[in-house]
């Protein structure tokens, strides 16, 4: 049958060592990942059977008044660039970050390893701290993974006051106008531009009209309201990206000064890149 993933276990049947910070189960720097019955399901790849079952994290209580940064992506493979810009994010906003892995991106080509083993590998790169949070809700929707969807999802979850910040590079930022339901983003969280020194993009006429009201120059703008501005937040660049990572990883090197080194404390985290 191959090898078999029990996450809400923390185990394998070729042993991947349990983990404090395990996702989809058990605790994480003391806040309690409760673990509703949301779902179970199974899915095959690279001959091994994942299982896994599926839930959000929960804070603690003296949380709830900082804003809350949503920041998704493939992460095929998770790499130091990720790590960085949303540590820089979490300092600058003084937020936690949720880390969600989109099941099924709409915007670019499907991911080499499934949405579960990159939830694992996110799991593993986050061991140890409690600002960056992975968050798995994606991986439950069927269909494209559209971020209007998601964040109407935080919203009712988080309430109508708390700050909600969606971090998006500004790249993609200017490709906004193509995303699903692009307009209604602005009514569930704001829009945190990740911008790197120099940066100086040029976004559509229907983009700078949309924003040119929301724009704000301090995060304390941002916690006066729970959603609608946009603001540029400044990012270290690092040039990484997740194909160089697997080009190397197909190749049989270990890129770890590009990779976590907990993603090497196991083969089977990586594994997928390696087939």
């Amino acid at each position: 049958m191959g090898m078999v993933w029990n996450c809400d276990e923390g185990t394998t049947a070729a042993r991947l060592p349990p983990h404090p910070n395990n996702p989809l189960g058990g605790t994480q720097g003391g806040m309690q990942r409760a673990m509703p019955p949301i779902e179970a399901r199974s899915a095959h790849a690279h001959g091994r059977v994942l299982r896994y079952i599926m839930h959000v994290p929960q804070f603690p209580a003296n949380a709830m008044t900082r804003p809350l940064a949503i920041f998704g992506g493939t992460f095929d493979p998770i790499h130091h660039a990720h790590l960085r810009v949303a540590w820089e994010a979490a300092e600058f906003l003084d937020a936690e970050v949720l880390l969600l892995p989109a099941s099924v991106p709409p915007h670019r080509e499907q991911p080499v390893a499934t949405a579960q083993e990159r939830a694992a590998c996110v799991r593993v790169a986050l061991a140890g701290q409690n600002r960056l949070i992975l968050d798995v809700r994606e991986l439950r929707r069927e269909g494209p993974s559209y971020t209007i969807d998601t964040l109407v999802e935080l919203r009712a979850e988080y309430g109508e006051t708390r700050a909600l910040v969606l971090l998006i590079g500004a790249d993609a930022f200017a490709g906004l106008p193509t995303w699903h339901r692009w307009h209604e983003l602005f009514d569930f969280a704001h829009i945190g531009v990740l911008t790197r020194p120099g940066h100086d993009g040029v976004l559509p006429t229907e983009l700078r009209t949309k924003i040119a009201s929301r724009r704000c120059a301090s995060t304390a703008m941002l916690r006066e309201s729970p959603a609608g501005r946009v603001l540029s937040i400044p990012v270290t660049p690092l040039d990484i990206s997740a194909s160089q990572v697997r080009a190397l990883l197909a190749a049989g090197r270990e890129p770890r000064w590009l990779v976590p080194d907990a993603l090497f404390a196991n083969p089977a985290y990586l594994q997928p890149y390696r087939d």
